[in-house]
């Protein structure tokens, strides 16, 4: 488990949000979490393909 998402998970469900600025800032930082994951794990099976045919060659 990363200890950034349980901090964000439990301090969300301490605090209803009144007001939906909030709301929005956490999702858009959220989904860019999540598309910051997405591009390294991309860029790790570029680097690593090629790896792997070297390897077979």
């Amino acid at each position: 488990r990363i200890p950034q998402f349980d901090w964000l998970f439990f301090s969300s469900r301490r605090f209803s949000f009144k007001s939906s600025t909030i709301k929005a800032c956490v999702f858009i930082s959220n989904c860019r979490l999540v598309c910051l994951m997405r591009r390294n794990n991309a860029k790790q099976k570029e680097t690593s393909k090629p790896a792997s045919q070297l390897i077979l060659n």
